[in-house]
């Protein structure tokens, strides 16, 4: 026996089921727009982190705090060729530097200083200015063997490039390493690692601001430490200013060159927010679905 209503109640029935599928569908398309503006990074910062292992990095430095202890150490100061002399021993040529050794030395990186950290053999450090400031272009600074592993960390902030491509004869290598790229939403103060990965042996690393072609270089806070005394070359880690960098990577030899940014497959896999939108986007629209075939039916 089919139970009959006044139609007034009917009426209100019909109606309430039009309202609950509307405001379903509402919430559902609502849900859609959050999960498309924090899919694609809408509102977020990101920055890039590398730990690398490494025989060489150039470091470009920025602002007037870069101030580096470093002991003992020999300048080898550019001269006039002088090709009467003997080629000698070491990394200071007599031929093209004169020698000079220096207590306690202390440098204070100006603005737009350039300098090539190298590390020829275990334990040994050399830095080669390619910028004039208080010593000539091409100086070379060699600190005494170990003498990076007594005097802790050498902080930086500018730009760095670790390694150089692995073309013949290059001495300047990233050994081995990982990155990560971490994002903070603007609702959150919480960051996520969005994407990460090793490094490859002969590989150069530089972060950027952007995706662009023509992007310049990003700003980094750095800093040197030695490896283990039977390790080759020393340890570098970077972390970029937020923003939207990315990571790029030039390999074999300088031909290819690949860059890391995060996806929105990346932030869906990662994003606690976007999980459960993702999940709750299926469930507002079947019952809108279902809602809309109640009225129907009615």
């Amino acid at each position: 026996m089919r139970l009959a209503f006044p139609l007034a109640s009917r009426l209100r029935f019909v109606r309430a089921l039009g309202t609950a599928s509307a405001i379903s569908v509402s919430a559902g398309l609502f849900a859609l727009i959050v999960f498309v503006l924090l899919a694609v990074g809408v509102g977020s910062v990101q920055t890039v982190i590398v730990d690398a292992q490494t025989t060489g990095v150039l470091v470009s430095f920025k602002g007037t705090t870069n101030d580096w202890g470093l002991g003992t150490a020999t300048l080898c100061i550019p001269k006039t060729i002088d090709l009467s002399q003997r080629r000698g021993e070491g990394i200071c040529d007599p031929r093209r530097f004169e020698e000079r050794v220096s207590e306690n030395l202390r440098i204070s990186w100006p603005e737009g200083a350039v300098v090539q950290v190298s590390s020829p053999e275990v334990g040994k450090l050399v830095l080669t200015l390619l910028s004039e400031g208080e010593w000539p272009k091409s100086t070379r600074i060699v600190l005494s063997d170990g003498a990076l592993s007594k005097l802790g960390a050498l902080g930086f902030y500018g730009h760095a490039r670790i390694g150089q491509p692995a073309v013949s004869g290059e001495q300047d290598l990233l050994l081995s390493g990982n990155y990560e790229i971490r994002e903070r939403s603007f609702w959150s103060r919480n960051t996520e690692v969005l994407r990460g990965g090793e490094l490859r042996r002969g590989e150069s690393v530089e972060v950027f601001v952007d995706k662009t072609a023509d992007a310049p270089p990003a700003n980094e806070f750095g800093h040197l430490t030695a490896e283990a005394s039977d390790m080759p070359g020393f340890h570098v880690s970077i972390a970029s200013e937020a923003g939207k960098p990315v990571l790029r990577l030039v390999n074999y030899g300088g031909i290819a060159t690949t860059t890391l940014a995060p996806s929105w497959i990346d932030r869906s896999l990662h994003n606690s927010l976007i999980l459960a939108l993702a999940l709750f986007l299926p469930l507002a629209l079947s019952v809108a679905q279902f809602l809309g075939a109640g009225k129907k039916g009615e």
